[in-house]
C-alpha cells in the first residue's frame, strides 16, 4: 500500500467528490477502492467533529487559532503582567515619596507657625 501525504489524500477525496467513477479515481493513484473509501471516511470524520467544535456566529478576535499563536499570546501577556507589576511598584514608591514629603512640609509649616508665634509674643 502507497504511504500518500495528507495534501495527496485531501486531493484523491476531492477528486472523488467531483467523480462519477469512483474506481477510476483509485487506479489514477494505484490505490485500492478500500483504500480510497478509508481516506473518504476518514475525512468526512474529521470534517463533522471541525464542523461540530464550530461556534455559530462571528469567531472572537481576542483568541488564538492554533497553539503556537496561543504560546505567543501566553508570552505576550506575561511580559505585560511583568511590566505593570514594575510599574504598579514605581506607582507605590512614588506615592510613598510624596506622602512623606507631604509630612515634611506639613512639619516645618507648624515650626514656622510656632516660630512666629514666639517672635511675637513680647
Amino acid at each position: 500500500m502507497k504511504k500518500l501525504s495528507p495534501e495527496d489524500k485531501l486531493k484523491i477525496y476531492q477528486e472523488f467528490l467531483h467523480s462519477d467513477n469512483k474506481s477510476a479515481v483509485a487506479r489514477q493513484y494505484g490505490i485500492d477502492r478500500s483504500y480510497l473509501y478509508d481516506i473518504v471516511n476518514n475525512c468526512n470524520k474529521n470534517l463533522l467533529e471541525f464542523l461540530q467544535q464550530q461556534k455559530s456566529g462571528r469567531k472572537e478576535t481576542d483568541i488564538p487559532g492554533n497553539h503556537a499563536e496561543a504560546v505567543e499570546k501566553i508570552k505576550r501577556l506575561k511580559a505585560d503582567y511583568i511590566e505593570l507589576e514594575k510599574k504598579k511598584e514605581e506607582l507605590h514608591a512614588k506615592n510613598e515619596f510624596l506622602e512623606l514629603r507631604l509630612s515634611w512640609a506639613e512639619q516645618n509649616e507648624k515650626n514656622r507657625h510656632l516660630k512666629k508665634k514666639k517672635k511675637n509674643k513680647p
